[in-house]
């Protein structure tokens, strides 16, 4: 793997950023469905979508 921009360095620090924030409102997301019992899977598309987004994103620059 070799990035020879700076541009697509600083792309790809952004991408992996918001994916590491993304798990984690996830991971705090599930734990907090596991206290009380109630489930919005319309926010959890979401955020799996968003991963996905930045999964892709992170592909594309490597």
């Amino acid at each position: 793997m070799c990035i020879k921009s700076k541009k697509q360095k600083e792309t790809l620090l952004k991408n992996i950023s918001s994916l590491s924030v993304l798990i984690r409102k996830l991971c705090l997301y599930c734990n907090f469905v596991s206290k009380s019992k109630s489930l919005d899977s319309d926010y959890l598309k979401n955020i799996i979508n968003n991963i996905k987004v930045c999964l892709d994103n992170i592909d594309e620059i490597l």
